[in-house]
C-alpha cells in the first residue's frame, strides 16, 4: 500500500463512535442521544488521529 491509498480509518472511527453512542442510547433509554453522543466520540476520534 502506498502513501496515497490512505485507508478511509476516520469512517470506522465514526462507526465505532455510532456504535457506542447506540449502546449508551440503549442504556440511557434515548437512542437518539446515544447516537449523536456516539458520533461525537468517532469525530474527536477520527480528528484526533489525523
Amino acid at each position: 500500500m502506498t502513501r496515497n491509498e490512505r485507508p478511509p480509518s476516520w469512517w470506522w472511527d465514526l462507526i465505532l463512535g455510532a456504535g457506542i453512542g447506540a449502546a449508551l442510547g440503549v442504556a440511557l433509554d434515548n437512542i437518539a442521544l446515544g447516537i449523536g453522543l456516539g458520533a461525537g466520540i468517532g469525530m474527536a476520534f477520527a480528528l484526533r488521529r489525523r
